[in-house]
């Protein structure tokens, strides 16, 4: 089993193969997310709002895992608004990153205790489970200052 990435994902704004096994495909306004099919993935579209789940969600106030009925529930509480929206997600438990949006705009979320990792390039449209996987599209140099405290066992951080 080839396990770098394990569970990975990318968003983008073009499609990127990550690896050949993994799944692709397009959602909301142009954006592409490609996955480790070990991952559950849901979308769904509600009139003009859009829902991606990636990832192992429960509603913890209804106690049910149906990913499709939990993203209907985000879709319906953001067209009443943010804080409907956002009094919901207090409620989703689980190891998970939530994708929705409109025409006009998209917002990410991932579960209250940051299991499922987000990293994030600050001048691309990429979105990784892992810092390596949007390094090996865009390269990034390295910083001295890390590759220094990396190179005195100080620290195990990378910067993208």
């Amino acid at each position: 089993i080839d396990l770098l990435f394990s569970r990975g994902y990318l968003i983008s704004d073009k499609p990127i193969v990550v690896k050949d096994s993994w799944v692709q495909r397009g959602f909301g306004n142009g954006l592409y997310i490609t996955y480790d099919k070990r991952n559950d993935c849901e979308y769904i579209t509600y009139g003009d709002i859009w829902v991606l789940i990636l990832g192992t969600v429960m509603d913890t106030q209804s106690w049910h895992m149906n990913m499709s009925t939990i993203a209907q529930k985000i879709a319906e509480k953001f067209a009443l608004g943010e804080d409907f929206l956002y009094d919901y997600l207090d409620y989703l438990g689980g190891r998970h990153l939530i994708v929705y949006g409109n025409k006009t705009d998209a917002y990410l979320v991932q579960d209250a205790t940051g299991m499922r990792s987000v990293c994030y390039h600050r001048h691309s449209l990429l979105v990784a489970s892992h810092y390596n996987i949007i390094n090996q599209i865009v390269h990034a140099e390295k910083n001295p200052f890390v590759e220094d405290m990396v190179q005195m066992n100080l620290v195990n951080l990378f910067q993208v």
